[in-house]
């Protein structure tokens, strides 16, 4: 694990996962992708919110961050079988309201654990 102390240190790691042609192929994941880092950036610029605000919003993002980074993996880095990626972010986007909880081996039906890691998780679709 990488040491990270900024967002852009966080970004940049994830920018070196997707290669070059990542954009050119998948302009709508690479336009999703960037609206999430956007929105990321946003969340720690606005000092007017609480902690565990913050905290939530970046755990929310992050997890949809982690499902699309997971796909790159699963597909060797060349997402060969995304024939939809309109399609793709929906399913991220349903799919993140619960990636903690699976994460940790629990249902996404299953109730929100309370823990802090667990902020992320919602009974919400997000917006994004």
């Amino acid at each position: 694990m990488e040491h990270i102390a900024t967002m852009q240190e966080y970004f940049s790691t994830i920018d070196r996962k997707f290669d070059k042609e990542f954009a050119s192929r998948y302009p709508k994941l690479n336009e999703y992708y960037q609206e999430l880092k956007t929105a990321c950036f946003e969340v720690v610029q606005n000092p007017q919110q609480n902690f565990f605000d913050i905290l939530k919003a970046l755990l929310s993002l992050d997890a949809q961050l982690q499902i699309l980074l997971e796909y790159h993996k699963l597909t060797n880095a060349n997402f060969h079988e995304i024939s939809d990626e309109e399609a793709l972010i929906t399913q991220i986007k349903m799919d993140s309201v619960s990636y903690y909880r699976e994460l940790t081996g629990l249902k996404a039906s299953s109730e929100i654990t309370f823990g802090i890691m667990f902020l992320g998780d919602c009974n919400e679709v997000p917006l994004l």
